[in-house]
C-alpha cells in the first residue's frame, strides 16, 4: 500500500515490526531484507514517489567554514529513490543508470589498525556487497570489482566500475516493495520522535509524521531504521539526545563528516592512444555495463595517503562555437526536461507528477540517441560511451578525473543551529572547521599516478597549480560513525546507535573512513548486514499503549 499522507485516507497497523524512515537506495535495501524475512514493515519518506523542489528544499541547513562547498539542499533529493535521482548516467540502450565500485581493501585495512576502524574486513564485506549488487540489479562477481596492479601501468592499481539501471532505486524499485507488502507514506517527514510508554528509557516507540499541508500520522514499531541520509540521520540522532540519556552522553555523534573533492589533470600522449585505453570508458563486458579506473597503489594508501581514482577521457579540442552548441544541447535534451518536470510536480497531483516522470523515462533512450549524434565532438570526463566513437583513437589530449579521499577530522561536523524549518525542527549546520587542501599528501598521491604515467612511456600527466575542481561529490559520509569502540564510535557494529536499545542508523553516515569510491554500494552492504543484526536479535519488550483518559 502507499499512502500520500497529503491527500489520502488510510488506516494504519496497531504497531509494525520495522519503521524504515527514508526510501533512498539504503532504505529500500534494508527494507526488502527485512520483508523477505517475513517482518511487517513501514517505510516512510518526507519526498513523494517522484522528486518535488518544495520537498527537495526541506534539506536546506546551514554550512559554516567552507564556501566552495555550497547549499546542503543541492546534494540530496527528497522522494522515493533518494539522491539516486541526481545520477544521470546515460548506458547502452539509453537506460539511465547508476554507477557501483568497492572501497579497496587497503583504506579498510588502515583504519582497522589504527583503532578508527571498519567492523568487517574485505572478506566479510564483499560478501555483503554480493548480495547488495543484487538488491542494485546488477549481476557479477563482487571480486571483479576489487583493484589489482594495474598491466599497463606498473605503480598504479586498477580497478572497475559496474552499472545497474537507476529505476531499480524508483518507481520499479517502490513497487517491488508494494508487492512484497510493505506500506510506504509518502509526503510524510518526521517530526518528533517519542519514548517507550512505561518500558526502558532507550527505547523509541514512535514517530510522529506531518505532510505540508499539516496532516499529521503516527507510526509505532518495535524496531526503527533511520536512512534518512547523513545529515538527516545526524538531525535525528541529536533529536534523539535530547530524549534519551544514553545518547546525550554519545560524543561521537556528528564527528568526522567527509566528502570526496575532484580535481582535473592532463594527459598528454607520448604516441596514439593504446587500445587498452578503451576499458577507461563505459563498455559492456559479458553484456554488463563497465567502466575501468586507474588507482593509487595499495602500499602507499596502507601507510597513509589518501586514496585516488584517475579515470582518463579523451579531451578533443574544439571550437568555442562548437563547445557552446554541445553545452546547449546537452542541456536541451538531458537536463531540462528533468529539471521541468521537478518544478511542474509541485503543482500537479501524485498521478499526473508520475506520468510525467514515466515519459521522461521512456523518451530518454530517444534523447540521449539525438544528443549522442549532435555532440559526438565532446566526452563527458567520467562516463560517457566515448570508446563508441573513433576519434579517440586519434586522440593525444586526455583528461584525467581524480577523486580524493579526505580524512575525517574531529574539527568537522554536523551539528544543529539556533535556527527552524518549516515544521519547527532545528535546521543542521555542517561545520568545516578543518576544510580540505591541497596539502603535501595529496600531492603526493597525484604524483605517484604522474610518476608511473612517466615511467611507463606513456606520456605527461600534470595537475593544476592551485585548489580543487570541487570539494564535494554529493556523497557526504560520517557523522555517525560506526566501531567497536564507545570513546570513537556513534553506532556499534550492526548500525545501532550507542545508548538506545531499538534505532538502527544505515547509510554512509556509518563510514567511519570515507575513502574515494562512490560509498551507495558500500552503505547497502552495511544496510544488509543491519537486516540481519535485526532479525537475529530478539525484539524489545512491546509494551502496551496507555487506555485513553
Amino acid at each position: 500500500m502507499i499512502v500520500d499522507l497529503d491527500r489520502d485516507r488510510f488506516a494504519l497497523r496497531p504497531s509494525y515490526d520495522v519503521c524504515v524512515v527514508g526510501a533512498g537506495p539504503v532504505g529500500m535495501t534494508i527494507a526488502a531484507e527485512l520483508l523477505d524475512r517475513g517482518a511487517s514493515v513501514v517505510v516512510v519518506e518526507s519526498g513523494d514517489v517522484v522528486p518535488r523542489a518544495s520537498r527537495t528544499r526541506l534539506a536546506a541547513g546551514e554550512v559554516v567554514g567552507d564556501d566552495r562547498f555550497g547549499p546542503l539542499e543541492t546534494k540530496v533529493h527528497r522522494a522515493v529513490g533518494g539522491t539516486s535521482w541526481l545520477w544521470e548516467n546515460a548506458l547502452p540502450g539509453g537506460v539511465q543508470g547508476v554507477r557501483h565500485t568497492v572501497i579497496e581493501p587497503a583504506v579498510l585495512e588502515r583504519h582497522r589498525d589504527d583503532g578508527r576502524n571498519w567492523p568487517y574486513d574485505a572478506a566479510e564485506l564483499a560478501a555483503l556487497t554480493t548480495r547488495a549488487l543484487h538488491r542494485a540489479g546488477v549481476v557479477v562477481d563482487v571480486d571483479r570489482l576489487q583493484p589489482l596492479p594495474s598491466p599497463h601501468l606498473p605503480g598504479l592499481d586498477q580497478g572497475r566500475y559496474v552499472f545497474g539501471p537507476r529505476r531499480q532505486f524508483q518507481l520499479d524499485g517502490l513497487g517491488a516493495m508494494l508487492a512484497r507488502g510493505a506500506t510506504v507514506l509518502v509526503n510524510a517527514t518526521a517530526v518528533a520522535l517519542a519514548t517507550r510508554y512505561g518500558g526502558p528509557r532507550d527505547a523509541l516507540d514512535q514517530v510522529t509524521l506531518r505532510s505540508a499541508q499539516g496532516r499529521q500520522a503516527t507510526i509505532r514499531a518495535t524496531t526503527f531504521v533511520l536512512a534518512a541520509g547523513t545529515v538527516e540521520n545526524t538531525r535525528f540522532a541529536w533529536m534523539l539526545g535530547s530524549m534519551l540519556p544514553g545518547v546525550r552522553s554519545n560524543r561521537a555523534i556528528g564527528t568526522g563528516i567527509m566528502d570526496r573533492p575532484r580535481l582535473t589533470g592532463e594527459l598528454v600522449l607520448a604516441d596514439d592512444p593504446p587500445a587498452w585505453l578503451a576499458a577507461f570508458g563505459l563498455h559492456l563486458d559479458g553484456g554488463i555495463p563497465s567502466m575501468d579506473r586507474f588507482l593509487v597503489p595499495a602500499g602507499p594508501v596502507r601507510d597513509g595517503a589518501p586514496s585516488c581514482s584517475l579515470l582518463p577521457a579523451p579531451a578533443p579540442a574544439t571550437s568555442r562555437a562548437r563547445h557552446w552548441i554541445e553545452r546547449w544541447t546537452k542541456r536541451s535534451l538531458i537536463a531540462a526536461p528533468t529539471t521541468f518536470e521537478q518544478r511542474i510536480a509541485d503543482h500537479v497531483g501524485s498521478r499526473t507528477a508520475r506520468a510525467m516522470i514515466g515519459a521522461n523515462q521512456r523518451s530518454y533512450p530517444a534523447r540521449s540517441w539525438v544528443y549522442e549524434r549532435l555532440a559526438s565532438h565532446s566526452f563527458d570526463l567520467e562516463w560517457s560511451a566515448w570508446p563508441a566513437h573513433r576519434a579517440w583513437r586519434r586522440t593525444r589530449t586526455w583528461a584525467v578525473t581524480s577523486i580524493i579521499e579526505q580524512f575525517p577530522h574531529p574539527a568537522n561536523r554536523l551539528e544543529l543551529s539556533g535556527r527552524r524549518d518549516p515544521h519547527g525542527r532545528p535546521l543542521p549546520r555542517l561545520l568545516w572547521g578543518r576544510p580540505i587542501e591541497r596539502a603535501g599528501s595529496v600531492d603526493a598521491a597525484l604524483g605517484i599516478a604522474s610518476t608511473a604515467v612517466a615511467d611507463a612511456g606513456l606520456g605527461r600527466l600534470t595537475w593544476p597549480d592551485q585548489g580543487f575542481d570541487s570539494v564535494s561529490s554529493c556523497h557526504l559520509m560520517g557523522s555517525l560513525p560506526m566501531g567497536d569502540d564507545p570513546m570513537r564510535s556513534a553506532t556499534e557494529p550492526s548500525g545501532r546507535l550507542r545508548g538506545t536499545a531499538n534505532v538502527y542508523m544505515a547509510g554512509s553516515c556509518l563510514f567511519p573512513t570515507g575513502g574515494h569510491s562512490n560509498p551507495t554500494l558500500t552503505a547497502m552492504a552495511l544496510a544488509v548486514a543491519t537486516a540481519d543484526h535485526i532479525v537475529a536479535t530478539p525484539t524489545p519488550l512491546e509494551v502496551p499503549v496507555p487506555a485513553a483518559g
